[in-house]
């Protein structure tokens, strides 16, 4: 979808192009002067089902903006008004959905796609602090892009844009900052929870959800045994790895529809092909690498549910980003601090021309500290826990649910309004200790909690057979990592998937012309020379930091095709 707003009074022949596209998660519709489209997945609550565009109209022409008070879901929503001119985009709370946008010299651009908005607009200048977040952390940080006066619209929120290309914002959802004492227990959480699965339940008669061996999608299911029929469950890793063998064992043992989605050397072949195309939908914001096996895996799990259940956001029942002991209300610095090494993953970047570490760590820094003094939150908990759905919710996570909801009716267990509103409430050693999705599970799943999760983790800790095996597990298991990051081999299949073999092995000549020195895209940002150093120690096993690689290839693969644009 793209739409351009002109620096003109007269919006008569202004439209919304591509809308009409035959996307699961495109929906549009026209009445008269009032265009309508709908991005991702929203749902009527009173009325129980999916909101489609027309309904959506409707809602708006009877309650404008305060529509938002009978929304839930993953979605973003503009209505275009050429009578009024004036321009409405409605975002989800948590950013799951929303468009770019930005201003040039022929009007206002706004898209779902970052190439259509950088290519209308002329803005094809690079943010250099939003490549360091990147780089370091995995993501870019707040509502920027890849892109200088590039941005995405703010979740949670009710943006109008006028004649004159204003943007005027107010929030409807944010995170709340309960009063000191004020909390939830275990059992009021986990009734929300299983009320909000319930909801998702009804909304389709078929229901896709991957099936790990770990606790997020055991939750899920555990609070669903009453409607097992309507799953189709899926696990997808390298034959024998653990992830497989628990989910096997989980299916076998509960009766549940499984398939088993192997993963080798055919997909090793194809990962410069599904990279690329990632890459693209990823905005070069995400991964490509890291997640090239998603086109396979979803394309065979196409057809067997109606709707997806991911499982990816369950962190938001455990602690993220919060120090065991919280820096005073009011001091910003020391949780910027604290936060910056929960997420920067790479500290060495000697690749960078014009910044070393050291720097990074100060950009990193200030633009968590930026970011946390946007919010309307005293609480330096409820900041930790806000600055994660901002970010790793809405600027990492995201990327893969978008992608998954092309495909599905997308439906987050974790991420309904009422439940996060719960969120900040619950007890902090009960999110250190994992304890929500223990309860959860123990409280629903009866036999779930007796099985063994990833790791040697597990639900049950009063069962002492359990417990010794885990003790077991979680030797081998920290063992096995440690072998694997001296000698990048492993001795037990632990992992799901292993790119970093894949890649380094049997993909060197594909690292090698992406990230050749002489046709760099990111000339001025990278040191050529540092870079095919990188290359070589890389590929020779010097250096096993696979994701960092990945997302170099990505930003390199993502400014190849806008620069062709």
């Amino acid at each position: 979808m793209r739409l351009l707003l002109p620096r003109k009074s007269d919006w008569t022949g202004v439209a919304v192009a591509g809308g009409d596209h035959d996307r699961l998660d495109y929906g549009y519709h026209c009445e008269g002067d009032l265009e309508t489209f709908v991005y991702g997945h929203p749902c009527h609550s009173p009325a129980g089902g999916w909101l489609s565009a027309a309904e959506a109209c409707q809602l708006f022409q009877m309650h404008g903006g305060s529509m938002t008070e009978q929304l839930d879901g993953a979605f973003a929503i503009l209505f275009l008004d050429r009578r009024q001119r004036e321009c409405t985009v409605i975002t989800d709370p948590c950013r799951v959905y929303s468009f770019y946008y930005a201003t040039g010299a022929e009007g206002m651009a706004i898209s779902d796609r970052l190439e259509e908005v950088v290519t209308a607009s002329g803005r094809r200048t690079l943010d250099k602090r939003a490549l360091v977040e990147f780089l370091a952390t995995e993501m870019v940080l707040g509502e920027h892009t890849l892109f200088e006066g590039v941005q995405t619209f703010g979740g949670g929120t009710v943006s109008t844009i006028t004649a004159s290309l204003e943007v005027s914002t107010r929030r409807y959802w944010h995170f709340p900052d309960p009063p000191h004492g004020e909390r939830v227990t275990l059992d009021e959480l986990t009734t929300e929870f299983s009320r909000h699965v319930a909801y998702g339940r009804q909304l389709s008669e078929s229901i896709s959800m991957p099936l790990t061996g770990g606790f997020d999608s055991r939750a899920v299911l555990a609070v669903s045994l009453s409607e097992t029929q309507k799953f189709h469950l899926y696990t997808h890793g390298l034959p024998g790895c653990e992830d497989i063998q628990l989910a096997s064992r989980i299916a076998q043992r509960l009766g549940l529809r499984h398939a088993v989605y192997l993963l080798g050397k055919s997909h090793a072949r194809q990962i410069p092909e599904r990279t690329a195309e990632l890459v693209s939908a990823f905005d070069g914001m995400n991964n490509g690498v890291t997640y090239s096996h998603m086109a396979d895996t979803l394309a065979r799990e196409a057809g067997k549910g109606e709707s997806y259940f991911p499982g990816s956001s369950g962190g938001m029942l455990k602690a993220n980003y919060m120090p065991v002991d919280p820096p005073a209300t009011g001091n910003l610095t020391e949780l910027a601090t604290i936060i910056r090494g929960c997420i920067q993953r790479r500290r060495n970047l000697a690749i960078l021309t014009d910044c070393d570490s050291q720097q990074a760590a100060a950009i990193i820094e200030e633009s968590i500290r930026a970011e946390l003094e946007r919010y309307p939150l005293e609480n330096p908990v409820s900041l930790a826990e806000q600055f994660y759905l901002v970010n790793r919710v809405a600027n990492y996570g995201a990327m893969n649910l978008r992608y998954i909801g092309r495909r599905f009716r997308l439906f987050d267990p974790y991420l309904g309004r009422r439940l996060l509103e719960l969120v900040p409430r619950l007890d902090l050693d009960d999110k250190r200790q994992k304890r929500v999705h223990r309860h959860i599970i123990a409280h629903n799943g009866g036999g779930l909690a007796n099985m063994e999760a990833t790791a040697g983790r597990v639900v049950n800790r009063r069962n002492p057979m359990l417990l010794a095996r885990s003790a077991l597990r979680q030797g081998l298991w920290h063992a096995s990592l440690q072998f694997r990051k001296r000698s990048g081999h492993d001795i037990l299949r632990f992992g799901t998937i292993d790119y970093l073999r894949w890649l380094r092995d049997a993909q060197g000549d594909f690292v090698r012309q992406v990230l050749d020195p002489g046709d760099l895209q990111l000339v001025g940002v990278l040191d050529g020379p540092q870079v095919a150093q990188l290359v070589e120690d890389y590929l020779a096993g010097r250096d096993y930091d696979s994701a960092f690689i990945g997302r170099l290839i990505t930003l390199e693969l993502y400014l190849k095709k806008i620069n062709r644009s």
